[in-house]
C-alpha cells in the first residue's frame, strides 16, 4: 500500500519528462563544453559620511566654510576610496586623509586629487593594511582640507562609526565657578564610543602653567567631583590626555549625554581651577553671562554682582540655568522676557538652592518651546535678582550666547569735555556681536526733556571725537534713544568699540556740544575719573591750576587709554607714578602732551602686576611745571 501510494504522482507526462532529463544527462557526460565559473562575490563596502568643519582643526579654526566627505572602505579587497565636493570652498590647496586621533595632528595617509579640475576631489582606490583599517574603526583617521589661508588645514572631520561621536569644546576662565579672570584658554576634543564606553580626550591649554587636569561631573555653573585624572603629554607642551583604555560607566555616560561633564585645569595661582570647559553634545548650547546693577533699568546703586551659567538642549528645549548672586540678600529671582535696556514680564521663576548660598536655579525639567528658544539665543531674555532693598531688581544679566557681549554704562555731565554742571543723567545699554559687528544700543535719560539729538562718537575717555552713528528718539518716550535697526560695525570700528574707544553724547539747546555723555565700556573695563588739583600734591601746593578727564583700563588685557585737559598751568611734563594716596613714588609711565593736556600713549598695555596695583589704587597722575618741578597737579587713580 505504501509503495502504490507513493507512486501515484508518476503519471505519463511526468515519466516522459524524467526520461528526457536522464537522456540529456547521459549525453552531457561525453561533452567537452566548459562548466561556467561561479560568480565573484560582491565586495563588502562600508561608507562613512564625514562633516568637515573648522572647529575640529587643532588648534580650532574660525571659518564659515564647510563641506562633507564620503570615505568608503572595500573590506573584501582592503582598499580605501573617497570623495569630497569642494566646489563651494574657496582657496583649496589640497585634501588628505591623515592618521591621527581626535584632537591631534598626524601624517598624511592618503591624498585626494582633483584630476578633472571640477572641484570634486577623489581617492579612486588605495590599498590599506589591516592595521590601518583597525585604526580607522577606532576613530584614528581624519579628513583634512587645506587652503591658502590655512595651509595646515581649514576644514577637518574625524572619520567615525555609527557608535562614535565627537565632542569639541572650549576652556576658559569664565566657565569656572566662580569665574576667573585670566588670559589662559584651552580647546578640548573628545571621542566617545557607545558600543563599549571607550573614551579618548585631548585637551590643549595655552598661556598657563598647569599643575593638574581632570574630568569632573557637574552641570554648568556648579562644581563637582573628579571622575578621572588627565595625564600631561611628554611630547607636546600644554596637552593633557586621558589614560589609555579609559571607559565610562553608566552614570558617566548619562552625564556626558546631558552636558554634565567638564574638564578643569588647575594652576598654582588658581588651585580650584583656572580654565574649565563643559563637554557639550552637538545638540547643546552653553550660555555664560554676568549680572550687575548697571544692567538694571534704571541702574541700581549697589555693589552686588552675579554670574550666570546655562545649558540649552536645542532639540528638546531643556534648559538648565544656574545664577549666583554675591554681596546681596536675594529674596527672589526670575527669567524675564525683554531686550537689553528694557523691562519685561516674568517667564520662569528660579528656585533657591538650599545647599549653596546665593545660588538660584531653574526648576527640574524646565523646557522651552521653539519660539522661546530662538528668542533666548538672540538675547531676548534676562535674569533678574531681587532684594528687600531693590524689590524691582538689584542685579540683572542679559542671557546672551557666546558671540554677544553686554555693555552697560552711565551718562553724566562730568564725563563731558569740558564737564557740564547738570542734574541730567542717563543709563546706556548695548549688545554687540563680536563676530559680525551687529549692535543694539539703547539710552534712557533722566531730568532731560529737552534733548535735541544723541549720537555715538569716536573718542577715548577725556577726548571729543566725530559722530559715528546717530540715535533715534522713541516716539512714545522722549527720554529713550535707540540705534537704528540693523546697525553693524566694521572690523576696525568694532575693535575700537570693544576697547572703550566710543562714547554716547546727548545734546540739548542749552549744551549743543553735549549735556551728558557716557563712555561705552565692556564688563572687563574700569573707568577712573580724574580731578587734578594742587591740594592732592604731597605736600599740597597753592595754585589756581586744575585738570579733569578720565582713564579706562581693560582689566584682563591691560589696555590703558584716556586723557585729561588742564587750565591755568604751563606744564613741562606729566606722568603716572606708583604710590598710594598721601605718598610720593617713582614714575611708571610718561604721558604724551596734547594741545590742552595729556593722554596715555597709544597702545599702552600694563603688566598683570601693574593692573593689580592700579585696581588697588596704587597709582597717581602728576603734572609738573617750572614753578613746581615736583608736581603742581595730582590725582589718585581711583574708581
Amino acid at each position: 500500500m505504501l509503495t502504490t501510494k507513493s507512486n501515484h504522482w508518476l503519471t505519463t507526462p511526468h515519466f516522459l519528462v524524467l526520461a528526457a532529463v536522464a537522456g540529456l544527462a547521459g549525453c552531457g557526460s561525453d561533452s567537452d563544453d566548459p562548466i561556467p565559473d561561479s560568480p565573484e562575490p560582491e565586495p563588502e563596502l562600508q561608507s562613512y559620511n564625514v562633516p568637515l568643519e573648522g572647529r575640529q582643526e587643532v588648534p580650532m579654526v574660525e571659518t564659515e566654510q564647510s563641506a562633507v566627505a564620503t570615505v568608503t572602505i572595500n573590506e573584501t579587497d582592503m582598499m580605501v576610496m573617497g570623495e569630497v565636493d569642494l566646489t563651494d570652498v574657496e582657496e583649496v590647496a589640497g585634501a588628505h586623509i591623515h592618521a591621527g586621533e581626535v584632537g591631534t595632528n598626524g601624517p598624511v595617509a592618503f591624498g585626494f586629487s582633483d584630476a578633472d579640475e571640477d572641484g570634486v576631489w577623489e581617492i579612486e582606490g588605495e590599498d590599506i593594511t589591516q592595521e590601518e583599517h583597525e585604526a580607522l574603526l577606532a576613530g584614528g583617521w581624519y579628513v583634512n582640507v587645506h587652503t591658502d589661508s590655512y595651509p595646515d588645514g581649514e576644514l577637518r572631520g574625524q572619520i567615525v562609526t555609527d557608535t562614535q561621536s565627537v565632542h569639541v569644546f572650549g576652556l576658559s576662565g569664565d566657565q569656572e565657578v566662580p569665574a576667573v579672570q585670566t588670559e589662559a584658554y584651552g580647546q578640548g576634543y573628545l571621542l566617545y564610543d557607545s558600543s563599549n564606553g571607550a573614551l579618548t580626550l585631548n585637551a590643549w591649554t595655552w598661556d598657563l602653567t598647569a599643575t593638574a587636569a581632570h574630568i569632573h561631573q557637574a552641570e554648568a555653573g556648579t562644581n563637582g567631583d573628579v571622575i578621572v585624572g588627565l595625564e600631561q603629554s611628554a611630547d607636546a607642551e600644554g596637552l593633557w590626555q586621558l589614560p589609555e583604555n579609559t571607559v565610562l560607566g553608566t552614570d558617566e555616560v548619562s552625564a556626558l549625554e546631558m552636558a554634565n561633564l567638564y574638564v578643569n585645569v588647575h594652576t598654582e595661582a588658581n588651585p580650584g581651577g583656572e580654565i574649565r570647559g563643559q563637554i557639550l553634545p552637538d545638540d547643546y548650547a552653553l550660555v555664560l553671562f554676568d549680572l550687575s546693577p548697571g544692567q538694571e533699568v534704571p541702574r541700581a546703586d549697589s555693589n552686588a554682582s552675579g554670574l550666570g551659567y546655562a545649558t540649552l538642549n536645542t532639540e528638546s528645549g531643556g534648559l538648565r540655568l544656574n545664577a549666583w548672586s554675591m554681596n546681596m540678600d536675594t529674596n527672589a529671582a526670575h527669567i524675564h522676557q525683554a531686550n537689553i535696556g528694557e523691562n519685561g514680564d516674568v517667564v520662569i521663576g528660579l528656585e533657591e538652592n538650599m545647599d549653596n548660598e546665593g545660588l538660584w536655579q531653574t526648576p527640574e525639567n524646565t523646557a522651552l518651546d521653539a519660539e522661546t528658544q530662538d528668542l533666548l539665543l538672540s538675547g531676548g531674555h534676562y535674569v533678574n535678582m531681587h532684594s528687600d532693598n531693590f524689590p524691582n531688581g538689584e542685579i540683572r544679566g542679559q542671557i546672551t550666547p557666546g558671540a554677544w557681549d553686554v555693555l552697560a554704562f552711565a551718562l553724566s555731565g562730568t564725563q563731558e569735555v569740558p564737564s557740564v554742571i547738570t542734574e541730567a543723567e542717563g543709563d546706556g545699554y548695548a549688545l554687540v556681536n563680536t563676530d559680525s559687528g551687529d549692535l543694539m544700543l539703547v539710552v534712557n535719560t533722566r531730568n532731560l526733556d529737552t534733548a535735541s539729538a544723541a549720537h555715538i562718537h569716536a573718542g577715548i575717555a577725556g577726548t571729543n571725537g566725530d559722530v559715528v552713528v546717530g540715535l533715534e528718539q522713541d516716539e512714545s518716550d522722549v527720554a529713550t534713544w535707540r540705534l537704528p535697526a540693523d546697525t553693524a560695525l566694521d572690523e576696525a570700528t568694532l575693535a575700537e568699540f570693544l576697547d572703550a574707544g566710543h562714547y554716547v553724547n546727548v545734546h540739548t539747546p542749552a549744551n549743543p556740544g553735549g549735556e551728558i555723555r557716557g563712555q561705552v565700556l565692556t564688563t572687563d573695563h574700569v573707568m577712573f575719573p580724574l580731578m587734578l588739583s594742587g591740594d592732592n600734591e604731597v605736600p599740597p601746593v597753592e595754585t589756581i591750576a586744575s585738570g579733569e578727564g578720565a582713564f579706562t583700563l581693560q582689566s584682563v588685557t591691560g589696555s590703558l587709554r584716556g586723557a585729561f585737559t588742564m587750565s591755568d598751568i604751563d606744564s613741562t611734563a606729566a606722568h603716572i607714578h606708583q604710590a598710594p594716596a598721601g605718598e610720593n613714588g617713582d614714575v611708571v609711565l610718561a604721558l604724551d602732551a596734547t594741545e590742552n593736556g595729556y593722554q596715555v600713549p597709544a597702545e599702552t598695555v600694563l603688566t598683570d602686576e601693574l593692573i593689580g596695583i592700579m585696581l588697588d589704587e596704587g597709582h597717581y597722575v602728576n603734572v609738573h611745571s617750572d614753578a613746581f618741578p615736583n608736581g603742581e597737579l595730582r590725582d589718585q587713580i581711583t574708581q
